[in-house]
């Protein structure tokens, strides 16, 4: 069987046929199209761009992996995330995190706030099994969201012995509507 581009024997991996033909620049939602030297998608927020730039415009993630851990009932930071200073619009925001408890009976929260007030989702848990890790995760769609905002990650020890600790803190966003 003769070689395909992707150096593999038969069809494409990634699809059975790619029309590449230079031509104007994409106008459809999700559409591709290949103008001669680069690949340019369309999307219903910002028009044209071109993938290869990195990442479409008002994307934003910050991840932290460190363990941290606390004996103490006030809530702890974990994670911030300052947004720019958005265009008004819908925005997808994802939270996550990863808890444990360093004794059976350890208690613990987790909770995401936009702007220290507007809770995304919290969770309360018990370890249950000393170091075993629960996960936490929860996202949220903001209409008419605008502006410098911060997203958090917070979390506490609320009852039992030992150390409560998060890892795999991550916090992103990215615009999926104009207004």
């Amino acid at each position: 069987m003769p070689e395909t581009p992707d150096s593999r024997p038969g069809p494409l991996i990634e699809d059975e046929k790619i029309i590449l033909a230079p031509g104007d620049l994409a106008t459809v939602e999700g559409e591709i199209t290949y103008t001669g030297d680069r690949f340019s998608l369309f999307d219903d927020v910002t028009g044209e761009f071109d993938p290869s730039n990195g990442y479409p415009p008002a994307f934003k993630t910050a991840y932290n992996n460190i363990v941290s851990p606390t004996d103490l009932p006030g809530w702890q930071d974990k994670l911030s995330l300052q947004t720019d200073d958005l265009e008004l619009g819908s925005y997808i925001i994802f939270v996550r995190a990863t808890l444990s408890g360093t004794k059976s009976n350890s208690e613990y929260e987790v909770r995401a706030q936009i702007n220290n007030a507007d809770e995304i989702d919290s969770q309360k848990a018990q370890a249950g099994i000393a170091d075993s890790e629960q996960g936490f995760a929860a996202y949220t769609v903001r209409s008419a969201f605008s502006g410098v905002n911060q997203i958090d990650i917070d979390f506490r020890k609320v009852s039992g012995s030992g150390y409560v600790k998060i890892r795999g803190a991550r916090i992103a966003y990215w615009r999926i509507s104009a207004e």
